[in-house]
């Protein structure tokens, strides 16, 4: 089998299994009313507005704002759509490679669709909520909170919540590999404007992800996070310290007369 009959076959098969994941956690939310579920907990917390809270609009009679996009099921269904269209993509892909026929920009036009359905899948679920003016959140809480620190229901909910933004974060940069790997076998393509398109469909993608990174500060949070943790583990060790020193009478003791003989107590 030719190098790049190898190469593709392994992007297939790297495609297939982020459909998977994608369908499986998808499927899941859109079955579990994810979305809801999240509001419910972020606006009992305070982190967002309060969806049991929309009562008193009617009891009222007026009408309550409208819900966020980032809490509507019409999301959890437009995901579970996009993973849909991912795999009928990839079944074609499939069918395409076993019977070697169609041009290389089929693959490319199929990366580019994929591409934008899932940017949108990664915009709508970072979006805002900003109904409540006294619980204002520019982010949804599942992305700003830690799950680890939430316990029970609440702490498993923010983690499929992060899982179904983690996914569609990767679905989204699937395609720049396929295309730098065909961008390394120039060669093969045979003609100079395919070159071209492969190369700047690539950088496209590269810069379309600092930018992503820069907007949602992901090198800021992951350097906040090494230090949180390194702070945790010197803290611990001094704690560790303390406690193995108080541990001993007379090392206490010891420290303590010396302090006064220091002091001139």
């Amino acid at each position: 089998m030719p190098r790049r009959d190898t190469c593709q076959c392994l992007f297939l098969s790297i495609e297939f299994v982020l459909c998977i994941v994608a369908l499986c956690v998808f499927v899941h939310g859109h079955a579990s009313g994810l979305r809801t579920a999240l509001w419910t907990v972020g606006g009992e917390q305070g982190w967002n507005s309060n969806p049991r809270l929309r009562i008193y609009f009617y009891a009222n009679h007026r009408e309550p704002p409208e819900i966020p996009s980032v809490w509507t099921e019409s999301l959890a269904d437009s995901l579970l759509g996009i993973a849909i269209i991912s795999t009928a993509f990839w079944m074609t892909r499939m069918v395409l490679f076993q019977c070697s026929i169609g041009p290389p920009w089929i693959g490319a036009t199929y990366d580019l669709i994929l591409s934008g359905l899932w940017t949108y899948g990664v915009k709508a679920q970072s979006s805002s909520d900003l109904t409540d003016t006294q619980h204002l959140s520019e982010q949804p809480w599942y992305l700003q909170q830690s799950c680890a620190d939430i316990s029970g229901d609440d702490g498993v909910l923010c983690g499929h919540g992060r899982a179904c933004f983690s996914v569609a974060v990767v679905c989204m940069y699937d395609g720049p590999g396929s295309s730098f790997h065909l961008l390394a076998n120039a060669d093969s393509l045979g003609a100079i404007n395919d070159r071209i398109f492969y190369f700047c469909r690539a950088v496209w993608s590269v810069l379309r992800l600092a930018y992503w990174c820069g907007q949602y500060d992901v090198l800021d949070r992951c350097v906040d996070l090494i230090g949180e943790l390194s702070f945790g583990s010197r803290w611990e060790r001094q704690h560790e310290d303390s406690r193995h020193f108080f541990d001993n009478p007379r090392d206490a003791a010891e420290g303590i007369g010396h302090d006064r003989d220091f002091c001139g107590c």
